[in-house]
């Protein structure tokens, strides 16, 4: 699912274009947790196999499947439009600012449009 990240440097190899093979058998490299802004310490204890951070990395994807599915819902079931399932999540955030409701805005017009392109 590509609108997971943002445009920007890659998390997985921090940039650098290359990885060692055993970090690729311990951490899958589609996993959305790991971007360019995560924690050096948090990102060395993924590697690592740190249960506790394996789980706020599962926890993460499973957070972003079920965002995923809501707009999803909301949109084919309920009929609601962008700004109102934006509108329906921002209650949850009532001092969002007006850039983090652009960022909302975007996330889930991607997360609509990525599901039209798969249904064609």
């Amino acid at each position: 699912m590509e609108f997971r990240w943002e445009p920007g440097k890659c998390g997985y190899c921090a940039g650098e274009g290359k990885v060692q093979s055993k970090m690729i058998a311990r951490v899958d490299p589609g996993l959305a947790y790991l971007t360019a802004n995560t924690d050096p310490l948090e990102r060395m204890r993924l590697f690592d196999g740190d249960l506790k951070t394996v789980q706020r990395a599962n926890n993460f994807e499973l957070q972003i499947k079920q965002f995923t599915k809501g707009v999803e819902h909301l949109h084919v079931y309920c009929q609601l439009n962008t700004e109102q399932i934006a509108e329906f999540y921002l209650i949850y955030e009532p001092q969002a600012d007006e850039k983090r409701r652009k960022e909302i805005l975007t996330y889930i017009q991607k997360i609509l449009d990525t599901r039209e392109m798969i249904s064609k």
